[in-house]
């Protein structure tokens, strides 16, 4: 009887030590994501700071009001998004010329986004590891053209192909993005199901 007692208090130690040994790699999980998260809050202050300044190239294209009970104000932050992603104007369908166009996108023209990246080689400071890339779509001798800014004076104005060339060169292997329509948010299934809603109905 005392041996099966033995036995059986081993048996719950074991245990005991395995439920706090995942406890202790889901703290340290946590805190590191913490820290993740407080590097992209302290990065979001300027942001958040100007969410109701529209630039001139904007108010040249309709604004689109959100449809959905779970978008119901501009910035629209997206929940399924690499890093964060901030998006302020949906733009408006069109047709046009577009290299390889991925299927499943619809395109607009007036695509207004934020997205949150790891600075580029060419950044003058490299104290911190994040900025914001300003992202557009605009209408060009009927091509759709993608364009990027960042405050430092980065700008991008090319066709998609030409613009994802170009970013997987700022980035020295580290752009972990499968296409411009990827990092501009536009592919994301979100973002897809959003505009088919808007517009396809």
């Amino acid at each position: 009887m005392e041996n099966e007692s033995r036995a059986f208090l081993l048996k719950r130690l074991g245990k005991a030590l395995t439920v706090r040994d995942a406890l202790k790699k889901t703290i340290r999980q946590l805190d590191d994501d913490f820290e993740h998260v407080e590097s992209h809050i302290r990065a979001l202050f300027p942001l958040l700071r100007k969410t109701k300044t529209v630039s001139q190239s904007q108010t040249e294209i309709p604004f689109v009001a959100p449809p959905s009970k779970h978008i119901t104000n501009f910035p629209f932050f997206a929940r399924n998004s690499k890093y964060i992603l901030a998006l302020y104007n949906t733009g408006v369908p069109v047709k046009c010329v577009i290299a390889k166009p991925n299927p499943l996108v619809l395109y607009t023209a007036g695509y207004h986004s934020k997205r949150l990246f790891f600075k580029h080689k060419f950044h003058p400071k490299m104290d911190d590891n994040y900025i914001f890339y300003t992202c557009s779509t605009r209408m060009v001798n009927n091509r759709l053209m993608f364009e990027i800014k960042t405050d430092d004076g980065l700008y991008i104005l090319d066709n998609k192909l030409g613009a994802h060339e170009t970013m997987i060169g700022l980035f020295n292997g580290n752009y972990e993005f499968e296409d411009i329509e990827d990092f501009f948010g536009i592919s994301s299934r979100e973002f897809i199901d959003f505009l088919k809603q808007r517009f396809e109905n």
